[in-house]
């Protein structure tokens, strides 16, 4: 998702070209950190749903006009972010999976 929606769209279909497999769309904030790292950042909901969705139907677009296709993973770092307890990150890491399995994603995954 970084670069903008307009330069997903673009690497999803690029990827496929290139004869990749699949593609990980994920939440953090840029840059991104790794995910054991004090200090990961995630961005909202609605942005994170924006940016796999934008993703997916770019998959299925390009499905539909070329027989290319992608794995598409909807992957979420909220479980590590800094919330305000471990309940309420672990709340909002299944409620952005739930999300993410509604989109279309083929795999969901939280860290």
């Amino acid at each position: 998702g970084y670069g903008g929606l307009l330069n997903l769209r673009r690497t999803v279909e690029g990827y496929a070209r290139a004869g990749l497999a699949g593609i990980t769309i994920e939440d953090q904030v840029f840059p991104k950190r790794c995910a054991y790292a004090k200090g990961v950042e995630v961005v909202s909901r609605e942005e994170a749903i924006t940016r796999l969705r934008t993703a997916i139907l770019a998959r299925d677009e390009m499905r539909s006009r070329t027989g290319l296709d992608l794995v598409v993973v909807g992957r979420t770092d909220a479980r590590r972010a800094v919330f305000d307890n471990d309940k309420a990150a672990l709340e909002e890491a299944l409620s952005r999976c739930i999300e993410f399995e509604k989109l279309g994603a083929d795999i969901v995954y939280a860290e």
